[in-house]
């Protein structure tokens, strides 16, 4: 044989051999990996199982010394035990485990509180509470666990659990109920150090979790494990060996899982792969390792191929931080618009994970309306090979809907696309848009208000007078009185429009809310079919509102739910003090808000008209006039407040209104309150400035008839002169009622600055039916004494009268 051939032969043979070697030695190493690792595996199941296990036990006995402890205090109370001597048991047993027990009460049948450790102790009602319910339904005197509840006043959670207390007849006599602190099984968790992949939570057989926490931070409260997660949970036969996908955050994992005796509830331990592998993986290294020594002759590519992947993996890592590091979505789609890949932003904005869009394009999201738009534009780009810019709706994982912006580039065979959430710049925008519609009617309500109401007051005050100078049993009595009720809703329907004249502001005052809105809504109730069930916490602040406006919106609120239930239904209507942080709202400044919520059982709206429901004339009742939303939207916005509604036709509509919080103590135009059996009769020197000689002879016959002495004047300087020339002559007036807006001539606004200066302690009064001059929401700084609007009846002018005049 040629020695040549030899050489080749024996450098084959040796391949060939080296490469059995290094084959079989590769066969070793996979089996003593796997080996290794299934040794692992069974050994931290084991740890798992063990650990489960004390866990169980040690929270078994927990709940039973809280049940021994709330079976001590029932027998207690059940025996008679006085109130106090009730409470000191309580204090007792909060003082002994403050880091367990937040709150011990007594709830009697009704479902008052009638006894709690707290020191400051308010009555509450907790009759609506599941666990109520449950106890007064149920005559099983074991105790309740029930699922985390946020508490209604500490904004905390906690686990209520509860016993049922019964009379000696074995009647339903109340509740005891203690809320437990779910921190304290955190805590406990939170001493076993499992690594961050690790998930311990404590759950019952519907999934609610109790307490848990994942990678050492607490799982949220207000989750709940899905069905899937929990196949075979209270099945104790189950083996806690289980390497299937978990809950929350789909890690691989080695779970055990025990049920907790007597109880529907269950401990749930598990561990990352990552955990318990990586002394095997260390080890599985280091023979790799060898085996790279007996690959010498491949040293020279293997280093070279590893040394492009470290640099390929560092730039893949680098660009991965950026990626995922963006406020923005960025994702990376294929020509066809099927995702790629995407960052994180996703699941904080949308809620999407990278596997929920896996399979989809980016048009499967978008709202059906857009849809068009977003192809139109997405065909024009590829056809060019440029990105697409658009602005379209893209539904979220819980099925609402934002507004998104896109910008994008095409680079070979792949999109890049960048999109930015301005829903809250949209909300805004149609806030704007909204109120630019309100506005443009004010040119035509502030055009005609003042002359209307001139006619509205000279027709009021007539009526007023001959209805005093005829007999109630008149024939024409009633006439006049219907008469009257035409006018009152002839003023109504002014003062809607004059709700969008520019420039008008509310008259404020301080106004207890509570009772204006009970007293609003009852009113408007009565002889209807609809019952109206109100939630009024005992410290409501006061608000800073024009109460005739406020009770304007509270009366459109009414009529709208009132038609949306020609059936009859229910109203709620929810009062609760609220302070709101900048950005919190749209719109709304930081501050303190008295928050009030409208609810009723009507058929709702449909999503398509929820977006116009606030547009001036928009409406869909046959007898509606499309003012009256219109119109609460405008006098919420001029109250620097907030106004907003969620309907379903299936739970009905709901209306949430913010409404500034007092912030000062002073009633606008404080009127003397006197006793009807004690009136104090008074008449003084009156001098009147008005433009309109119908309602300067109007007012002269009203306020002689209520015995004053009157002079009138049609312009602001003649006014000035006659008050100044009277108190020369000794025969001062005692009140000037001025017109604000004087056509062609001074008004009340320029002639009470020169009265000023001749008299400073002058009393004068500003009267007008519409000014866009901020005189009348705050007269008090332009040196009046007080306001009346017209139309006004001449009770509330003598009423004015007269605390002036007494003061």
């Amino acid at each position: 044989m040629n020695p040549e051939d030899k050489k080749s032969s024996l450098a084959s043979w040796v391949l060939s051999f080296g490469s059995l070697i290094l084959l079989c030695s590769w066969v070793i190493t996979a089996v003593i990996i796997h080996q290794d690792q299934k040794l692992e595996l069974v050994r931290a199941a084991k740890t798992t199982r063990n650990l489960s296990s004390v866990l169980e036990k040690h929270i078994s006995g927990i709940i039973s010394q809280i049940e021994n402890s709330l079976t001590s205090l029932r027998n207690q109370w059940e025996s008679g035990i006085s109130t106090e001597a009730m409470r000191n048991l309580l204090n007792h047993l909060v003082i002994c485990r403050p880091d367990f027990f937040n709150l011990v009460s007594i709830i009697d049948a009704d479902g008052n509180v009638v006894v709690t450790n707290q020191k400051d102790f308010k009555p509450t009602f907790s009759g609506d509470r599941p666990f109520f319910l449950y106890h007064q339904t149920n005559p099983d005197e074991k105790m309740l666990i029930g699922g985390p509840i946020l508490g209604r006043v500490t904004g905390k959670w906690y686990l209520p659990v509860s016993m049922r207390l019964t009379d000696k007849q074995k009647s339903f006599a109340g509740v005891i109920l203690a809320s437990i602190n779910p921190n304290y099984f955190s805590k406990i968790f939170r001493d076993v150090d499992l690594g961050p992949d690790s998930l311990i939570y404590l759950a019952d057989h519907n999934g609610i979790v109790y307490s848990g926490i994942s990678g050492g931070k607490d799982l949220e409260l207000d989750v709940v494990i899905p069905k899937s997660k929990l196949a075979g949970i209270f099945n104790q036969s189950v083996s806690p060996e289980d390497n299937g996908s978990s809950f929350p955050d789909e890690i691989k994992r080695i779970r055990s899982r025990f049920f907790i005796r007597n109880r529907m509830m269950a401990i749930s331990v598990e561990t990352g792969y990552d955990n318990w592998l990586q002394q095997s993986r260390s080890r599985a290294i280091y023979l790799i390792g060898l085996q790279m020594l007996l690959s010498i002759f491949i040293f020279i590519v293997v280093f070279r191929l590893r040394q492009a992947i470290i640099l390929r993996e560092a730039t893949s890592n680098e660009l991965d931080h950026y990626f995922s590091s963006a406020l923005d979505l960025l994702c990376i789609a294929d020509k066809g618009g099927r995702f790629v890949k995407v960052n994180r932003e996703w699941k904080n904005t949308l809620g999407y994970t990278a596997e929920d869009l896996e399979n989809h394009t980016i048009f499967d999201f978008v709202h059906p309306d857009d849809m068009q738009l977003s192809l139109d534009a997405f065909n024009r780009s590829s056809s060019q090979e440029t990105g697409f810019n658009l602005i379209n709706r893209y539904r979220c994982k819980d099925g609402s809907y934002r507004w998104i912006e896109w910008r994008s580039s095409a680079h070979g065979q792949q999109i890049y696309a960048a999109a930015r959430d301005i829903t809250d710049q949209k909300i805004a925008e149609e806030e704007r848009l909204k109120l630019q519609k309100l506005e443009s009617i004010g040119t035509l309500a502030g055009g005609i208000a003042h002359d209307f109401n001139n006619l509205l007051m000279a027709l009021f005050g007539n009526l007023e007078l001959t209805k005093m100078r005829l007999p109630e049993d008149h024939p024409a009595a009633k006439t006049l009185a219907d008469a009257e009720k035409a006018m009152e809703r002839a003023t109504r329907l002014t003062n809607q429009l004059l709700t969008f004249a520019r420039g008008w502001e509310p008259v404020r005052q301080i106004v207890n809310i509570g009772e204006l809105i009970q007293e609003g809504v009852k009113f408007d109730l009565s002889g209807r079919n609809v019952q109206a069930v109100f939630d009024l916490p005992g410290d409501l602040w006061y608000a800073d509102i024009d109460k005739g406006q406020i009770q304007q919106v509270i009366s459109n609120l009414v009529i709208n739910s009132v038609q949306a239930m020609p059936e009859g239904g229910k109203i709620e209507v929810k009062l609760a003090n609220s302070s709101l942080k900048t950005g919190e709202i749209a719109n709304l400044k930081a501050g303190n808000y008295v928050k009030i919520t409208f609810k009723d059982e009507g058929a709702g709206i449909p999503p398509e008209n929820i977006s116009r429901v606030f547009d001036p004339y928009f409406t869909t009742k046959k007898a509606g006039s499309g003012l009256g939303l219109a119109t609460t939207h405008s006098i919420i916005s001029k109250h620097d407040g907030f106004i907003g509604l969620e309907s379903s036709t299936i739970t009905g509509t709901i209306f949430t209104i913010f409404l500034p919080a007092a912030s000062r103590e002073c009633v606008l135009n404080p009127v003397a309150k006197n006793n009807s059996d004690n009136e104090v009769k008074t008449s003084g020197h009156i001098l009147v400035l008005d433009d309109e000689e119908a309602l300067r002879t109007l007012l002269t016959k009203i306020l002689q008839k209520m015995g004053h002495r009157v002079e009138t004047v049609a312009e602001g300087a003649e006014a000035v002169k006659l008050y100044q020339q009277a108190g020369k002559i000794g025969e001062p007036f005692d009140i000037v009622i001025m017109d604000l807006t004087i056509p062609g001539g001074m008004g009340g606004k320029e002639a009470v600055k020169e009265i000023l200066k001749i008299d400073p302690a002058a009393k004068c009064i500003v009267s007008s039916g519409y000014s866009t001059d901020p005189v009348m929401a705050n007269p008090l700084q332009y040196g009046f004494k007080g306001v009346v609007e017209k139309p006004y009846a001449q009770a509330r002018l003598k009423e004015l009268l007269q605390s002036l005049l007494v003061n």
